[in-house]
């Protein structure tokens, strides 16, 4: 009997030492850091689980054999999903291995912000995303693919209203830009696109307009007004002679001041050269601007010039005399402080 009891005791013994052992491998913290630590993993597409575990043994993991044990019965090896994720000291490796075989990924917030060409949208997207910047140009590059988003080569950075956005980060390029397409279906209402209707304009043309209201102004109270002007000119068959056109077609964004000599450069952009609105938008405007144009101010204006003496904003005219008083002081104001350029 005394021998039963010791070897039952012996075996109990062994057991727990054993139950414990694992224990602690399975569901005792197995992340580098003090508590609260946060850890972003990135899972490229198509990386084997062999590429994650390591690059989780250089990162996160204090104990990787510890995780390696789990994952392996938990069939990780064969479920390896892509994605960027958070692990927030202390997580055991279950619950690393649970989150990676879910696929429970944080997403990224992205905010399309201004750009002037689809070379620095790509640029924007290719920081953000698994999608590298050349992938996204190579998709906005593609005549098949605008067409089937409803947009050409000239007129893609209608497309890209700037906002914030979530993603995964392992959106791929083709994904991203259907999700653009979505999210300008829903901002182009009815109601909307009934006041486009009504200024004569289509939603892509409200976009064009934008980008020039949104490159004449960052003071927003004016914009309504800018937008109104140019609008007088578009329906009289006026050239719009919006300097910002200009800078465009020149690719001089740095300028002070537009020369004589640059009102004649050739480029279908140069709105001093060609009347009407250019062949697309000469950067991605925000909302601002395009409510700007859809809610444009009525009046008289057809002429505007930037303020002298530091003066920030624009002054209007409905001749072409008043605004050549304006422009003269502008001018002479310029002259003065030695900026020709």
């Amino acid at each position: 009997m005394r021998k039963w009891i010791i070897n039952f005791s012996v075996i109990l013994v062994l057991g727990l030492g054993i139950s414990g052992y694992f224990y602690q491998r399975i569901f005792t913290n197995n992340l580098k850091g003090e508590s609260g630590t946060k850890h972003e993993f990135f899972v490229r597409t198509g990386a084997d689980y062999s590429q994650m575990l390591d690059n989780l043994a250089q990162q996160v993991l204090i104990h990787p054999n510890n995780f390696d044990f789990v994952a392996q019965r938990m069939d990780i090896p064969e479920k390896v999903k892509a994605g960027r994720y958070i692990f927030t000291v202390p997580m055991s490796s279950y619950d690393i291995a649970a989150m990676l075989r879910s696929g429970n990924q944080a997403p990224v917030k992205l905010t399309t912000r201004k750009a002037r060409s689809k070379e620095e949208v790509a640029g924007l997207i290719g920081q953000k995303l698994e999608a590298d910047s050349l992938s996204v140009l190579t998709l906005l590059n593609n005549p098949q693919k605008l067409d089937s988003l409803g947009f050409s080569d000239q007129t893609i950075l209608a497309l890209f209203i700037p906002n914030t956005f979530e993603f995964y980060w392992n959106t791929s390029a083709d994904e991203f830009l259907e999700r653009m397409k979505k999210e300008y279906d829903k901002y182009w209402t009815e109601e909307r696109r009934k006041l486009a209707a009504d200024q004569g304009l289509s939603p892509i043309q409200v976009s064009i307009l934008a980008s020039i209201v949104e490159e004449e102004s960052e003071i927003k109270a004016e914009r309504p007004t800018i937008a109104g002007l140019y609008l007088n000119r578009f329906k009289k068959g006026m050239a719009l002679q919006a300097d910002p056109t200009v800078k465009f077609a020149t690719q001089n964004f740095g300028a002070r001041r537009v020369l004589y000599s640059d009102l004649t450069y050739e480029s279908p952009y140069n709105t001093y050269v060609y009347a009407g609105l250019p062949p697309g938008p000469i950067c991605t405007p925000s909302i601002n601007a395009i409510e700007a144009v859809l809610n444009a101010e009525s009046h008289d204006y057809l002429f505007m010039c930037a303020k002298p003496n530091n003066e920030i904003g624009h002054v209007f005219a409905k001749t072409l005399d008043q605004h050549n008083e304006n422009a003269r002081k502008y001018r002479k104001w310029l002259n003065e402080r030695g900026i020709y350029r």
